[in-house]
């Protein structure tokens, strides 16, 4: 083992909320959300995160390798 200097690079947003604020302006019920080169259970958590954080009325669905936004209806 070896160290060598460094410096921590900067967290990063790895949810952008102005997608989240777009799919809720949109008026859309529900929307597949592009990976991007991403895992889908990094984007799905991510997202998870920010619309917990944020108390959007809205949820994170993940089926398979597909992320979906949706419209919390009746809950």
């Amino acid at each position: 083992m070896s160290i060598r200097k460094c410096a921590v690079p900067p967290k990063t947003n790895r949810c952008n909320l102005a997608d989240i604020y777009a799919f809720i302006a949109s008026g859309w019920d529900c929307a597949e959300v592009e990976l991007c080169g991403r895992s889908a259970d990094i984007v799905y958590r991510s997202l998870r995160n920010a619309i917990q954080r944020k108390g959007f009325g809205i949820k994170a669905i993940k089926r398979g390798k597909h992320v979906y936004l949706a419209k919390v209806v009746g809950e």
